[in-house]
C-alpha cells in the first residue's frame, strides 16, 4: 500500500511516494462466559538477542479496527484482561510496510474456567505450571489470575494447575492439576 505526497522545492511539485506502515487488527475475543474486560497492547522489539530492547509502543481497548505501528520490525502482541497477567498472543511477529495482519485470540488461546461451588471465597484464583510452588512460596510464578470464581481465565494452549488463595487467610491450595488447554477452546474445571 502506497501514499502519495507532493513535495514544493523553489517553487516546483515533485510527486512523492511513500509506503504505508505496517497495520494491524486484533479481533475480538469471543469465547463464551463471564470475561473481564480486555485491553491490548503492542511491544517493539529491537536489540540484540543478548540484550533485547523492549518498548510498548501501543495500547488499545479497540478490537476489530486496523491500527498504524511505528515502523516495519519484530513485535509482540499481548492481550491483558482486567485484574489478570498479559498474555503473548503474538511473539517476534515480523511485520513489514504497508503489511496488514489480523490476529485471532480464539485462534491462539484458550480459557479455563472454574464456578466454586463449595470452595472459599477466593482472594485469587491462579494458574500455574505443572509442579509451582504455589502462591506466597519461593520460586512461584503465575500465569494467569483472577479475583473471583466464574471468569474466563486467558491462556495459551497448555498444561495448568489451578491455585485457590482463599480470602479468609488460610494458606493457598491447590485444586486442580493437569488441566489440558487446547487453543480456541474453554475448559471447565469441576471444583
Amino acid at each position: 500500500m502506497f501514499s502519495l505526497m507532493l513535495l514544493v522545492m523553489n517553487g516546483l511539485f515533485f510527486p512523492v511516494i511513500q509506503e504505508a506502515k505496517p497495520r494491524l487488527v486484533v479481533a475480538t475475543l469471543t469465547f463464551p462466559g463471564s470475561s473481564p474486560a480486555f485491553r491490548w497492547r503492542v511491544v517493539q522489539v529491537r536489540g540484540t538477542p543478548t540484550q533485547p530492547n523492549e518498548q510498548v509502543v501501543l495500547e488499545s481497548d479497540q478490537f476489530d479496527q486496523p491500527v498504524e505501528l511505528p515502523g516495519e520490525g519484530t513485535y509482540h502482541v499481548e492481550i491483558i484482561p482486567q485484574g489478570g497477567l498479559p498474555v503473548r498472543l503474538a511473539e517476534k511477529l515480523q511485520l513489514k510496510r504497508g503489511q496488514m495482519v489480523t490476529l485471532r485470540p480464539d485462534e491462539r488461546l484458550g480459557v479455563v474456567r472454574i464456578f466454586g461451588e463449595g470452595l472459599p471465597r477466593p482472594k485469587q484464583v491462579v494458574l500455574t505450571a505443572p509442579r509451582d510452588p504455589g502462591p506466597g512460596a519461593k520460586g512461584h510464578r503465575p500465569i494467569q489470575q483472577a479475583d473471583n470464581f466464574r471468569h474466563n481465565l486467558l491462556v495459551p494452549p497448555g498444561t495448568y494447575e489451578m491455585w485457590l488463595v482463599p480470602a479468609n487467610g488460610a494458606r493457598p491450595q491447590r485444586i486442580a492439576e493437569n488441566i489440558r488447554v487446547l487453543a480456541g477452546k474453554v475448559v471447565g474445571v469441576d471444583d
